[in-house]
């Protein structure tokens, strides 16, 4: 939606600094975000790694991994790139536009996880396999995934002043996908270091997950983000309902979630807003009765569909917002 904001495709979108911020930018002011975690397409991390992108009208830009990857791959075409690659290197200089310009409002820069860059690189169904084919392989990579995300944090985003903290995607710790055993063993195992780059170099770290069926206890009991933004798919996955996650994650973590991507285009505004009113009230009754204020937004925890996205249907979010937040927030709670 920050592309169509400033009537740009998708390719050209991407390789301009200036439109990604000025789109995020518009984006905030247009429906009075209280922060920002600006993206363009995930790819990023792994386009460094070589991923080529592909740019086709009306769909988000992505990446057909490799048909003939073998083991030995991994060691000679995953190389990290010097110092910082072209493609996030991008990210770092529209994000220090957008804060030059926003400073106002927190902006947590957008990373793809280790475990995430490696399978955006060489293709998830390819590397779910060489867990059991070739996990030493897959080990080697991931050493290298994870010390170039490391290094995009403390000699990249560091460098971001004003830069409120990082958004980690691992949209792969999903039971949906693998299971908690395994997620730990090569994925969670990679985590730790960024979680530790993000503290030494002074910025909050939060988290993200778009999968269906996301390890909640990993990835917010036990890594314990500031937020933690997450998908809900109505009938789909393992879906979380909101008064258990309020009682089991919210002392520590701002949880963000629980409206369906798939309403910003079937839904009308009307239906939204009145959705997100219900949605509020579900939400603050639980907090009230868990002690809590202030643990919880409602949130889409996946993109708006780029193609059939409403704009009508973001505004109806922050209108409903705006309406009856703080109302209903002095009723239920007081």
């Amino acid at each position: 939606m920050n592309r169509r904001l400033v009537g740009a495709d998708f390719e050209t979108f991407s390789e301009s600094v200036e439109l990604q911020a000025r789109g995020n930018v518009e984006v905030v002011k247009r429906y009075q975000l209280d922060w920002l975690v600006p993206l363009t397409y995930m790819h990023r991390t792994a386009e460094d790694f070589g991923a080529e992108i592909e740019f086709k009208t009306g769909k988000t830009p992505m990446h057909y991994p490799p048909t003939d990857w073998t083991a030995e791959d991994y060691e000679e075409k995953i190389v990290v790139p010097d110092g910082i690659g072209d493609s996030i290197q991008k990210r770092i200089d529209y994000t220090e536009k957008i804060v030059e310009e926003i400073p106002e409002v927190p902006v947590f820069a957008f990373i793809s996880g280790p475990f995430t860059t490696l399978t955006q690189r060489v293709g998830t169904e390819q590397v779910l396999m060489d867990l059991y084919r070739s996990p030493d392989a897959v080990k080697k990579a991931m050493e290298k995934t994870e010390e170039y995300v490391v290094r995009c944090i403390e000699e990249g985003f560091a460098n971001v002043e004003g830069l409120a903290g990082i958004c980690l995607d691992e949209l792969h710790g999903n039971k949906g996908i693998m299971g908690p055993d395994m997620y730990r063993e090569f994925g969670a195992e990679y985590c730790g270091s960024v979680i530790d780059a993000c503290e030494k170099s002074d910025l909050i770290f939060t988290q993200h997950n778009c999968g269906e069926s996301a390890m909640f206890d990993i990835q917010i009991s036990e890594w314990k983000p500031m937020a933690y933004s997450y998908a809900y798919y109505g009938e789909r996955g393992e879906n979380p309902d909101i008064p258990g996650m309020i009682e089991k994650y919210t002392d520590d973590t701002l949880l963000l979630g629980q409206i369906d991507p798939q309403h910003f285009y079937n839904y009308e505004p009307s239906e939204m807003k009145k959705h997100v009113k219900q949605l509020l009230e579900t939400v603050l009754k639980s907090l009230k009765e868990n002690d809590h204020t202030s643990k919880f937004g409602i949130y889409s925890g996946c993109e708006v569909p780029p193609t059939y996205g409403k704009f009508d249907n973001i505004g109806a979010v922050t209108d409903a917002m705006l309406e009856y937040g703080e109302d209903m927030q002095e009723e239920i709670i007081g």
